[in-house]
């Protein structure tokens, strides 16, 4: 249930943060308050002392997870396709680690 809470709440302000990533240039602030979000969730799962608090912690960390989605925009919009191919490699490498 807590990993499908963290994918719906991915998915679903995925759209969104793609949208307002491909209409507005302010990319990094985006990612300070999607970053602020993962910070978020990570203290409230530390803390978390039922079950509903641990799920919550999962719906904001999915919510946190969307970060990615403004760096991969920012980075198509200023490098080209031979560029951008070792950086997203790079990034999916990255997420699995952590």
């Amino acid at each position: 249930m807590c990993i499908a809470a963290l994918s719906c709440s991915d998915m679903f302000v995925g759209f969104l943060a793609g949208r307002l990533a491909d209409k507005f240039d302010r990319v990094s602030l985006m990612l300070m308050g999607f970053l602020a979000f993962a910070v978020v969730s990570a203290v409230l799962y530390l803390v978390a002392r039922s079950p509903g608090w641990i799920l919550a912690s999962r719906v904001i960390g999915g919510i946190g997870n969307v970060a990615t989605v403004s760096v991969m925009a920012d980075i198509c919009r200023s490098t080209t396709l031979e560029e951008r191919t070792p950086l997203f490699v790079a990034i999916n490498i990255a997420q699995q680690v952590c």
